[in-house]
């Protein structure tokens, strides 16, 4: 809640633009760093350690991305138009963490059991491409 709080400040001050570029940096970096974290057998307890930092950065920077994300999609909208942008955005996420989770889990049982790092490192990089466009 009060990153969200943070993200909302940003975006009042600067802009919604800025503050989901930042969100979108923050996610991107945290992503490929979480895929590049080392195994327990080569760093030994700082692997779980920076798995768990890591993860919340993550979802530090989600959150921020969400919350300007949504307002940015609303806004300027009557409330019709409103109503239904949300809708179409709140689906498309909840359609996107369907398809990651089922994709993922394919690769965990198909491919390799380490497989699962391939995809925080491709996210990171769609994006920094999402950043540029």
């Amino acid at each position: 809640f009060p990153v969200t709080i943070f993200f909302g400040f940003v975006a009042c001050r600067r802009g919604a633009i800025f503050s989901l570029s930042v969100s979108l940096v923050g996610v991107a970096f945290a992503s490929v760093l979480f895929g590049c974290i080392p195994d327990y057998q080569t760093i030994g307890y700082l692997a779980p350690i920076s798995l768990i930092i890591i993860r919340i950065l993550i979802g530090v920077f989600a959150s921020g991305e969400s919350t300007v994300a949504k307002l940015y999609v609303v806004a300027n909208k009557q409330s019709t138009n409103a109503l239904n942008s949300s809708c179409l955005y709140e689906s498309s996420v909840m359609l996107g963490i369907i398809v990651a989770a089922g994709v993922s889990t394919w690769v965990y049982h198909n491919i390799h059991a380490n497989a699962w790092r391939i995809g925080f490192i491709v996210g990171g990089g769609q994006y920094l491409v999402c950043l540029f466009l």
